[in-house]
C-alpha cells in the first residue's frame, strides 16, 4: 500500500500522520518504509467488544513529494481462532441473560401456596353461589 497517494500534480505535503489500525491480539509487528520517517510509535485503540484493544501504528513524516509515493510494508502475526472470541463472548452473555430469566420465571415467591385442585375448583365455587 502506498505511503501517500497522488492527489495533485507536483504535490507537496508539509506534515503527514499515517495511522494503521491492526486487528486485536496481533503481535510481532514490523513496519518498514522505503524512506526515513520522523516519528514512529504504537498506540492502543479500544473499540466495541475489545478486551485488550487494537494496536495502532502511528507514523509521522514531513516534506513529502511525488518521489515518496512508494509502498510500505506491515508484517504481523495473528492467531486465527481469536476471530471467534468476540462472537463467543456475545453468545455466552446472551446465554447467561436468558438462563437467569428462565430461572427467575420459574421461582415462586408467594407466601401461600395454591394447590392445583384449589385453583381448579375456585371458579366453580363462585359460580355456585
Amino acid at each position: 500500500m502506498p505511503f501517500i497517494d497522488r492527489v495533485y500534480k507536483d504535490q507537496f505535503i508539509r506534515n503527514l500522520t499515517l495511522k494503521i489500525v491492526l486487528p486485536e491480539t496481533s503481535d510481532d509487528i514490523q513496519f518498514e518504509t522505503p524512506f526515513p520517517v520522523h516519528e514512529q510509535h504504537f498506540e492502543n485503540l479500544k473499540t466495541y467488544l475489545d478486551t485488550s484493544g487494537r494496536t495502532v501504528i502511528v507514523c509521522k513524516a514531513a516534506n513529502l513529494v511525488d518521489e515518496h509515493i512508494q509502498d510500505f510494508k506491515v508484517n504481523y502475526r495473528f492467531f486465527l481462532p481469536m476471530l471467534l472470541r468476540e462472537p463467543m463472548m456475545l453468545i455466552l452473555a446472551f446465554l447467561c441473560i436468558f438462563g437467569a430469566v428462565i430461572i427467575y420465571v420459574r421461582l415462586d415467591f408467594s407466601i401461600y401456596k395454591v394447590s392445583f385442585l384449589e385453583s381448579f375448583l375456585a371458579p366453580m365455587l363462585w359460580l355456585s353461589i
